[in-house]
């Protein structure tokens, strides 16, 4: 299986991501991402793994990193990001896969699930079909770029809300980064077995 890891931002000059006391976005995805690699190496060797960035302050817009996966052949996308909104009351961790991938769906639901606390949610809660963006939810119309239909599967994370007290302080702990990349793997593993790769 060979697995792109997608860390979030910048996909533009300038573009950061959130930013919250002790945490921008770019710079956390990119220690996740890190993370998340020294993990599998040593969990999962039979699973390959790339970056979309090769480095944490490199530009690579939303196109090109959906080219990068393409080109490599990648089985999966797991593209990291943090959320953020202008109120503090959201909080937790939601996944987004293609619309009609049932295997996006599964592998976002095994991450989900697995997130540590404070950060998981109840089954069948925080897993949503990437659609066009209306309302709420048109961001997801540029991160559409990264998780289009091509070869791989791909499913966008957002870890947690930097804008909440209660997930910030959980982000930034070392043993709830672990827990992350932990439930992480937890969708790649469940990947594997959908897959049979």
């Amino acid at each position: 299986m060979l697995l792109a890891i997608d860390p979030g931002h910048p996909s533009h000059e300038g573009d950061q991501g959130c930013v919250a006391p002790g945490l921008v976005e770019y710079r956390y995805t990119w220690e996740m991402a890190g993370l998340l690699r020294a993990h599998m190496r040593h969990c999962l060797p039979e699973v390959e793994t790339i970056l979309l960035r090769d480095a944490c302050d490199e530009v690579v817009s939303l196109a090109e990193r959906g080219q990068r996966s393409a080109d490599a052949g990648v089985d999966l996308v797991l593209s990291l990001h943090v959320d953020s909104e202008a109120t503090s009351h959201a909080r937790r961790s939601s996944g987004y896969y293609w619309p009609g991938n049932s295997v996006g769906a599964e592998i976002a639901e095994a991450i989900i699930r697995s997130m540590p606390d404070p950060l998981c949610r109840p089954r069948g809660y925080g897993v949503f079909a990437a659609r066009h963006g209306n309302g709420s939810d048109c961001w997801l119309v540029d991160a559409r770029a990264v998780i289009a239909p091509h070869k791989a599967t791909s499913v966008l994370i957002e870890m947690g809300y930097a804008s909440n007290p209660i997930d910030l302080v959980a982000l930034l702990q070392n043993q709830t980064q672990t827990g992350i990349a932990l439930a992480l793997m937890a969708g790649v593993v469940r990947a594997q077995q959908l897959m049979g790769v």
